[in-house]
């Protein structure tokens, strides 16, 4: 259900440049490889890339349907159960810059 609604955002332009620009997500049109892969990387999860930041970074699908994030700079880690609990902490940090973020 996650990558369906993935896909819809991704083809929406105006959603996602709206998106991008307010809390710096973008979605893909499709789930892909993530990029990185391409430097032989391996991860302990398999992983579908489905949105980027706009530092490089890529928000993945985990095997356990979990969303992950992989920094350009190589962190990894997940970082949501689900879309819906992304989309939550992306408004909420836009809506209020100031309130630190504690994830437990």
């Amino acid at each position: 259900m996650d990558s369906f609604f993935c896909n819809s955002i991704g083809k929406n332009k105006e959603l996602n440049t709206m998106l991008m620009h307010e809390c710096d997500i973008y979605f893909y049109e499709q789930l892909q490889d993530v990029q990185f892969s391409e430097n032989q990387e391996t991860y302990s999860m398999l992983c579908r890339a489905f949105a980027c930041d706009g530092s490089g970074g890529e928000y993945v699908f985990l095997e356990d349907d979990s969303i992950g994030f992989i920094s350009s700079e190589g962190s990894v880690g997940r970082v949501a159960e689900n879309m819906d609990e992304l989309l939550t902490l992306s408004l909420i940090h836009i809506s209020e810059p100031t309130r630190p973020i504690s994830i437990s």
